[in-house]
């Protein structure tokens, strides 16, 4: 690992952030801003050619290999986040898929992240979830305060499904 930067008085300058190996490449570049007048810039990159080697260390199975590039803007009063996620052959457990695309943003208003909104728009192609097949899906999804919305389609041949809704996660349950 490799660090070069500068904090004080809750700015960061990030010249240098580098973790290469080789099942993982992480990479930031940038100004974190935590105040209320800074403003942020980080360039954040992340690839993994192995995510079952990364799942192996935090105790979930993981498969497959994933590129994240995202950007961080903002400040403390709205920290957001922006960028794109390609994985290949991804997976979790008996759930996989042979490519995903995934453009999201992040919103973390006064720095609380129980206040987050992200967003994702995604496709998938050639998926196995809980055990039937789909050849290709589109969701766009909302994330915030514990609730889940989604709109989606899924194909199958010449089937094709559409729907849409929500979920309320009870994290305090847990």
């Amino acid at each position: 690992a490799a660090i070069a930067d500068h904090y004080a008085a809750r700015v960061g300058e990030i010249n240098q952030f580098s973790i290469p190996g080789p099942d993982v490449n992480a990479q930031a570049q940038g100004t974190l801003a935590l105040t209320e007048n800074g403003a942020s810039n980080l360039q954040v990159h992340f690839e993994s050619s192995s995510l079952a080697n990364v799942g192996e260390l935090i105790g979930r199975p993981l498969k497959g290999s994933a590129l994240v590039d995202a950007t961080v803007t903002g400040n403390a009063g709205a920290l957001q986040g922006a960028g794109t996620l390609e994985g290949c052959n991804i997976g979790y457990g008996e759930n996989e898929e042979l490519n995903l695309n995934t453009t999201f943003n992040v919103a973390i208003p006064d720095l609380q992240p129980g206040q987050a909104r992200v967003t994702a728009d995604s496709q998938a192609t050639f998926l196995q979830l809980g055990g039937v097949e789909i050849t290709e899906l589109t969701a766009n999804t909302t994330y915030s305060a514990d609730r889940l919305e989604f709109n989606a389609e899924a194909q199958e041949g010449v089937g094709e499904l559409a729907g849409r809704g929500a979920g309320i996660f009870h994290t305090h349950h847990q």
